[in-house]
């Protein structure tokens, strides 16, 4: 969804990327998949996102993971960052999404990932 990729972009590129994604967003009403490209947000960029400065190339399950567990975390109202907060386990939340993607048995399911992470990147 929209806000996941915005969660990513902010995080991994710039937050002007992140504004880039809902523009996209807005005039993609038909599923189409939006960019999330991980490369520098413009060419004006004066400073090395932090995709450049770990050297990504790509979007990976741990990167997604990474973002998921940022934007739920933001979205509480806890003061400061904990593993654990009103009975959720964000270690646990970060590696059920790692193995959704990296844990996968079957033909279709390692398909379907592949897609995923296609569309993601």
């Amino acid at each position: 969804n929209v806000e996941n990729l915005q969660a990513f972009s902010v995080i991994f590129t710039s937050p002007s990327s992140a504004n880039r994604v809902m523009d996209d967003s807005n005039e993609n009403k038909n599923d189409n998949p939006v960019s999330t490209s991980i490369l520098p947000a413009s060419p004006k960029a004066t400073k090395s996102s932090v995709a450049t400065k770990l050297g990504l190339e790509a979007v990976t399950p741990r990167t997604i993971a990474y973002a998921a567990v940022m934007l739920h975390f933001s979205l509480t109202d806890a003061p400061q960052w904990k593993i654990l907060y009103n009975n959720f386990n964000y270690e646990l939340f970060y590696n059920f999404i790692v193995d959704y993607f990296e844990d996968i048995e079957g033909a279709e399911a390692k398909k379907h990932v592949k897609a995923l992470l296609k569309w993601w990147n």
